[in-house]
C-alpha cells in the first residue's frame, strides 16, 4: 500500500480489476486515485482468484484498515461481486457509509455493447444501433437537471426502441440486463444523478 498517498484518499477511489493477466489466471485489482496535479496514484493492489463478493469485500476491508479514511466516492465496474461488496461497505453502520458508489462509464459502455449490440449486428440495423447507443451516451454525459425529470421516460424510450428494432435470440437477455443493471443502477452512472 502506498501510505505516502494517504492524504489523497478522501478523493474518488477507483477500483479496477483485470482478468487473468498472469500464469495463474488471477485478477489484479488496483486501488487508484488522482492527486491534485491530475496524476494517477496507485494506492494499493491485490491479487485474487475470483471477482466475487468474498474476495472483493476482503480487499475493501484490508484497504480501509490501512488507510482508515473512507473515500468520497468509489468508482468501479458493474460486476455483481464488486457491486455487492461496495453496497456492504457503504451501509449505514459500515466504514464507507458516506461514500458515493459510482459506475465507470467506460466499463458500462462495454457491457452495453456486449448486451445490446448483438441485436443490431447487421448492415440494415447499423443506423438503429447508432440511435440506441446515442441514447445511452446522452444519459451518461448530459448533466442537465431539467433532463433528469424526464429520465424514466428516456429509459423507457430506450427500452421500447430496443424491443421494437432489436432482433435476435438474445433480446430477452439484453432487456433483462437493461432492467437489472443499467436502469436499476441509474443513480450510479447517469450524469444528472451523479453530478
Amino acid at each position: 500500500a502506498n501510505t505516502a498517498a494517504h492524504d489523497t484518499i478522501r478523493n474518488v477511489l477507483l477500483f479496477d480489476p483485470t482478468f487473468g493477466t498472469n500464469a495463474f489466471d488471477m485478477r489484479l485489482s488496483m486501488f487508484l486515485t488522482v492527486n491534485d496535479d491530475g496524476r494517477t496514484v496507485i494506492l494499493a493492489y491485490m491479487l485474487h482468484h475470483q471477482e466475487d463478493y468474498d474476495d472483493v469485500f476482503w480487499g475493501f476491508r484490508c484497504f480501509h484498515k490501512v488507510f482508515c479514511i473512507a473515500p468520497s466516492s468509489v468508482l468501479t465496474d458493474s460486476g455483481a461481486g464488486i457491486l455487492k461488496a461496495v453496497a456492504m461497505m457503504t451501509l449505514h453502520s459500515m466504514p464507507w457509509h458516506d461514500t458515493t458508489p459510482l459506475l465507470c462509464i467506460f466499463h458500462l459502455d462495454q457491457n452495453f455493447y456486449e448486451n445490446v449490440h448483438p441485436l443490431f449486428n447487421s448492415e440494415q440495423r447499423r443506423d438503429a444501433w447508432c440511435v440506441v447507443h446515442d441514447m445511452f451516451w446522452r444519459m451518461a454525459k448530459n448533466a442537465d437537471w431539467q433532463r433528469c425529470g424526464l429520465l424514466d421516460a428516456h429509459m423507457e424510450e430506450m427500452r421500447q426502441f430496443i424491443t421494437t428494432h432489436g432482433v435476435g435470440a438474445t433480446k430477452a437477455k439484453a432487456l433483462k440486463w437493461l432492467d437489472d443493471v443499467l436502469f436499476a443502477k441509474k443513480e450510479m452512472w447517469v450524469a444528472c444523478l451523479t453530478w
